[in-house]
């Protein structure tokens, strides 16, 4: 006997998860094999750990004030820019990286991650080297800006002091520009006196803005001999002679420090330079035991079965679901409708769907390739890749938020379904997804680009893409009947979002590191555009857990926008 759905109400949520026995196993399964999944594809990840420690009275910088002190961000920044020069390991893994942070008592820890636990030791004593040469570095340029603010200050004064041998090489640090002089910063009356540890800081600042420049020659190099445009081989050209005159200077400072720093000490008494303690070898990997999330994972999937039958024991989901099934035929005339409608009056029709990315494309490639002078190699490939499934988002969320109230008189008239409005809006936008995908694949082929096995991932990251769209259009297109300003806010919000999609730029070009992590996990779409860029553009395997973490994402945003439709859905002839 069919059990109304009175009869289910009157149920007690116990018997009523009972009765549903086999969903709530199968959804526990489905959660242990997808937690099993992600614990194969990503490896434990060993933390080693090294610690610097230096004078506070002497090296004063490092640390900013408030609630929760932390590194500063210029000692941060100098460090990786030294482990940039040093050169890392090589990476084995995305989950690689070297992080500097401060302790409760005022140490400066840096921690090494890597699969391995010999490379995260490695990784912790070379950056806990870069760190204290960092910190160095920023204080022997302090020094030296020092030493010249009180030099120009006193020939203002007319009464200049007696040179040094370091006195002409600072004048020319600051007309190359390494050196800055601000009127605002009080001068001492007394001299610094250098100590051998001030030298030797001075020094090593000066030899690591020399390595700087070394490096920075090395790319325009190599940026010059991939060029073939006559007028930016010209400018290269250029900009390596004003660098190799930097780089001079510095070189003849550093030979003056090198053959007379002795002779620039002024006191013998002074700090040491700051300690560096190495990392001991991991043993154990970072984070709870592995099994942990196993039975993380069961618990997952056990308490969204439970959910869903709950749901379906008071909204009885599963009979909506199959009663939007049976209007199919209702929900395929819609998309043909929207289809035709789109290029209606047209004159190249289907051929928009081509044209349309491919103009995109060029716009883009115009402006960040050659007028803005990106570095990301295949700049057409790159964006093409991006752009594509970024406007099946962006036409999904526009014309969801308007579907349901453009069609009152359908509404108003006849009994259906109400979803089958925003998923037919979603499916023809697929299908147009779907019809421009031509455009990509000859971009692809006639700039090389070679398609890899990979690529058959395409399937799974569209059908997650779509189930995100579909919980973001049945919410935004129900609010919209109560709220019609969601209309021109959303329109505001598609930009912002546009924005924080890397469709032209990469994720990790993102300066703070945080803040990419941040977009990442926020912004479904973020993820979405790097799986489709891993597949097709650098013809890498995207990470399982990022694409379970996204589907359940995806899931979760159906399943709310569902349920918010469904509460509200039975108010639209009223409202409409």
């Amino acid at each position: 006997m069919r059990i109304s759905r009175g009869m289910r109400q009157k149920r007690s949520p116990g018997k009523a998860l009972l009765h549903r026995w086999p969903f709530l196993l199968a959804c526990t399964f489905l959660g242990i094999l997808l937690t099993g999944i992600v614990l194969l594809a990503r490896p434990p990840i060993y933390e080693a750990q090294a610690t610097v420690r230096f004078d506070p009275q002497r090296y004063t910088f490092p640390i900013t004030g408030g609630d929760r002190p932390a590194l500063e961000p210029l000692l941060v920044q100098e460090a990786r820019d030294l482990l940039a020069l040093q050169g890392l390991p090589s990476p084995v893994h995305p989950e690689q990286s070297v992080d500097f942070l401060l302790s409760d008592t005022g140490v400066l820890l840096v921690v090494g991650r890597d699969i391995e636990p010999a490379q995260a030791q490695a990784m912790a004593d070379q950056g806990s080297v870069a760190l204290s040469e960092a910190i160095r570095s920023i204080h022997g340029w302090n020094l030296l800006r020092t030493l010249l603010r009180r030099a120009i200050y006193l020939q203002g004064e007319g009464r200049p002091e007696t040179p040094t041998l370091l006195t002409p090489h600072l004048f020319d640090l600051f007309e190359a520009g390494f050196l800055s002089y601000d009127r605002s910063i009080p001068v001492s009356a007394a001299r610094p006196a250098l100590t051998a540890q001030d030298v030797a800081d001075i020094t090593l600042a000066v030899q690591r803005m020399e390595d700087r420049q070394t490096a920075h020659i090395s790319a325009l190099f190599a940026r010059q001999a991939r060029t073939e445009d006559p007028t930016e081989r010209t400018a290269i050209e250029q900009e390596v002679a004003a660098v190799l005159g930097q780089r001079e200077r510095l070189r003849e400072t550093l030979l003056t420090l090198y053959g007379q720093g002795d002779t620039l000490k002024q006191s013998n008494q002074g700090g040491a330079p700051p300690e560096v303690a190495p990392a001991g070898r991991p043993e154990e990997p970072a984070g709870p035991p592995r099994w942990f999330f196993l039975f993380a994972g069961m618990g997952a999937g056990l308490l969204l079965a439970a959910v869903l039958a709950l749901f379906d024991e008071s909204l009885g989901l599963a009979a909506r679901l199959r009663e939007i099934l049976e209007y199919k035929d209702l929900t395929w005339n819609l998309v043909l409708r929207d289809l035709k409608a789109r290029y209606k009056s047209s004159i190249l029709g289907y051929l928009w769907s081509l044209v349309n990315p491919l103009l995109l494309m060029a716009v883009f490639t115009v402006l960040f390739k050659f007028l803005l002078k990106s570095s990301i190699p295949n700049f057409p490939v790159f964006i093409i890749v991006a752009l594509l499934p970024w406007n099946f988002c962006a036409t999904s969320v526009a014309g969801a938020v308007t579907s349901i109230t453009a069609q009152s008189n359908l509404i108003k008239k006849v009994y259906f379904p109400r979803e089958v409005i925003p998923i037919s809006t979603v499916i023809a936008n697929l299908i147009n997804y779907l019809l421009a995908l031509p455009a990509m694949i000859a971009i692809m082929l006639l700039l090389n680009a070679h398609f890899q096995p990979v690529a058959l991932l395409f399937p799974l990251i569209v059908l997650i893409q779509t189930i995100f769209l579909l919980g973001a259009a049945l919410f935004l297109s129900c609010l919209n009947v109560f709220f019609r300003d969601t209309e021109v806010i959303m329109e505001v919000l598609l930009t912002a979002w546009f924005f924080l999609t890397p469709v032209f730029y990469r994720l990790n070009d993102i300066v703070d590191e945080q803040l990419s992590r941040l977009v990442r996990w926020l912004n479904p779409m973020a993820s979405l555009v790097d799986f489709y860029r891993d597949i097709f553009y650098l013809g890498g395997m995207p990470g399982w857990d990022a694409i379970i973490r996204t589907l359940i994402t995806a899931l979760l945003v159906l399943l709310v926008g569902y349920l918010f439709f469904l509460r509200f859905s039975s108010r639209f002839g009223e409202e409409i």
